[in-house]
Order: C-alpha cells, then structure tokens, then sequence
C-alpha cells in the first residue's frame, strides 16, 4: 500500500511539470513579466490619450509652412484694422485739412556735360518743340514711381520699370518722383541735375510755373490724385 501511495504522489508531481511545461500562463501564483518594449500610459496625461486621427491633424497643423501663414495672415489683419482706423474721412462733405507750402521757384539745375547725354536717343530729341517743355526720363538703374500731369490733361501716376522711359511735352509739366536717384531726367535735351538724400522730388517745368503752384503737388485722397488747387478748394478748414 504504501509503495502505491508513492507512485501515485510522483505521477502527481510529473503530470503538474507536464501541465506547466505545455502552458506556464495558467499558474495562477505566478504574474506575466512586463513588456519592455510596451509604453506605460498615464491616464491623467492628455497628450497620450488623443486619438491616432486627432494625432495627425495636430501635427500637421503644425508644420513651418502653416504657422508662417497664421503669422503672416494675423499680420495682415493687423494692417488692414491699422489702414481702416488711420483712413481719414470727409469732413462734411470737404477732403481732410492738410497743409501745403509755395512751391520753390527753382526744382532743379542743369547737369554738368557729361556722357550721359548719349542715353538721349536722336527719335526723341527730333520730336522736341523749342516753344514746349520738353520732359524725358528713363528709368537707368532701377524702378521709379512717376505720378505728372501735363498742362490740363489729367494726371497719371504708375511705376517706372527699370530701362523704360517716358516722354512729356506741353506747355507747362509737373512731375513727382518716388526715386529720382535710380533715373535720369532731361529737359530740353539737357541733363538735369536734383538734390534729393530719400529719392523723392518734385519738378515744375518751366521753374516761373511755380510762383503759382504749392507743394505736395499730387495730393492724394482714398486713392485718388488731385492738383495742390483743386484739393485746396475741396478741403475742410483747419480745426482750432
């Protein structure tokens, strides 16, 4: 009897080392180690609790290229409010009050002889008038804003490309220019000569028309040019 027991208690001890040999999980005194490899997620982060989709529109929300045109679109609302709120209105009726001074009798010198008189071609200077103003500018060296008005023609304003020129003829020729200093200005087939450190200046030819004209010569309203006279007629009185 006793030899039974035996060889019953070690077919007991074999068959539990089969069992836990064919399936070691089922042991329930026994934990799973952790997987190394597995993150550990913390519930109360909610960075790892955005789902796979939200991930991904978030980081392409955020590229370079999309946050340069948030800024750039802020910036440009920023202007536009700026632009609205400086915008002056009509007074009752009149263009805003602004100030104007006597335009000087003299807006220029003749050049000393050089060779630039060469860029004068013979099929402009042989259209010239001896009893006209004659205006001729090139754009030499790079893009000028031009804005003339010649005798009562009305006035033009556009920008200058670099090599392109632009003949004026009449009576009387007055001419605004945003960067004198990239161009050449002849009148009456000579060269001119201005003094001008920010490349904005203004000529009156023939320089007697300026005893009856004032400074700014185009002044400029919601995008609209007018002459010195025509603006002062049609501005409100200064406020005290």
């Amino acid at each position: 009897e006793t030899k039974n027991i035996l060889q019953m208690e070690g077919n007991k001890k074999f068959a539990e080392q089969v069992l836990a040999s064919v399936n070691p999980s089922e042991k329930t005194d026994e934990k799973m180690p952790a997987n190394p490899a597995a993150p550990t997620l913390k519930q109360d982060d909610p960075k790892q609790n955005i789902q796979p989709e939200t991930a991904s529109k978030l980081a392409e929300s955020e590229t370079p290229d999309s946050v340069e045109i948030k800024k750039e679109a802020a910036a440009n609302e920023t202007q536009t409010k700026k632009i609205k709120k400086e915008t002056p209105k009509l007074v009752n009726g009149k263009l805003p009050y602004r100030r104007f001074s006597q335009a000087p009798m003299r807006t220029f010198e003749i050049a000393q002889e050089s060779d630039d008189w060469k860029l004068l071609p013979e099929s402009v200077s042989s259209k010239m008038l001896a009893d006209k103003q004659n205006v001729y500018i090139i754009a030499t060296d790079d893009d000028t804003w031009i804005a003339f008005k010649v005798d009562d023609k009305p006035i033009k304003k556009y920008v200058l490309k670099k090599g392109k020129k632009v003949f004026l003829k009449g009576d009387v020729v007055t001419l605004y220019m945003g960067n004198y200093n990239v161009a050449k200005v002849f009148y009456n087939n000579q060269l001119i000569d201005a003094k001008t450190r920010t490349g904005v200046k203004s000529f009156i030819f023939p320089a007697e028309a300026g005893k009856d004209l004032k400074l700014p010569l185009f002044p400029t309203f919601q995008g609209r040019s007018y002459t010195a006279k025509d603006y002062i007629e049609n501005m409100a009185p200064k406020e005290i």
